[in-house]
């Protein structure tokens, strides 16, 4: 470490912040670092990578796993030691990209609700009508 301030470095500590999000934690926490407490339960193999245990439910259950994944992901790029972590503007763009998809979700999933309230008024029209015919 060069104990200077970079694009590099102002980049990783996004990455920190994103962790902080995603797992309502503090960056040190009971003397756990949040990047090596998500480090050493990530499993990327398991839904949400294993991670149920440290994310925050609240946020967790607002997205679809495959949107809590991508920050995931990204905040962990954002925290890679050495060379690989991306530009701030890749970040941003990914940022971007994974809430595009969650209001995607979220627009479909009112079209179904609204298609399940339909359906449902419709059932009730002949009960409707038969109450007003007397």
């Amino acid at each position: 470490m060069t104990q200077q301030l970079t694009d590099k470095s102002d980049v990783f500590g996004f990455g920190v912040v994103l962790l902080e999000l995603i797992t309502a934690r503090n960056p040190i926490e009971k003397g756990i670092y949040v990047v090596k407490a998500v480090r050493e339960t990530m499993n990327k193999s398991k839904i949400l990578y294993n991670l149920h245990s440290i994310l925050d439910q609240g946020l967790a259950s607002s997205m679809t796993t495959k949107s809590m994944e991508r920050f995931v992901d990204l905040a962990m790029k954002c925290v890679e030691e050495g060379v690989d972590r991306p530009t701030m503007s890749e970040v941003v763009k990914e940022i971007e990209s994974i809430m595009e998809s969650v209001r995607l979700v979220q627009h479909r999933l009112q079209q179904l609700l609204q298609h399940q309230q339909l359906q449902l008024a419709m059932k009730a029209i002949p009960s409707v009508m038969r109450h007003c015919k007397t």
